[in-house]
């Protein structure tokens, strides 16, 4: 029992340190605007996701990505440019977050 209590602490302090990085790198533990730290907790899902399920093909993840830079040049047609911008860099911080997460399996 408590075994597997400690397993879930360990799970959960991992991914609030996954959490905390992305933020920090995102921002540097800013919050204004919210958008970064919005964005670091979808990371933080993400890797949570590759990893809990890695029979989830590989081009899922790049249609994913491919979703976010469509929608993002769409945004920009509309002149909406901060949600362009957001959404551009969500696809490029998925985009390596997927990348480093497939060589680091590899290894």
């Amino acid at each position: 029992m408590i075994k597997k209590i400690l397993k879930y602490i360990k799970s959960i302090a991992l991914l609030l340190f996954v959490f905390a990085f992305f933020w920090f790198l995102n921002s540097g533990f800013l919050t204004n605007p919210l958008w970064p730290v919005i964005q670091a907790g979808l990371f933080t899902v993400l890797i949570f996701i590759i990893y809990k399920y890695p029979k989830i093909k590989l081009f899922f993840w790049f249609l994913t990505v491919g979703i976010f830079y469509i929608s993002s040049s769409i945004l920009e047609i509309f002149q909406l440019r901060d949600m362009a911008v957001m959404a551009a860099s969500t696809g490029f911080g998925t985009l390596v977050v997927i990348i480093l997460f497939q060589i680091l399996k590899k290894d």
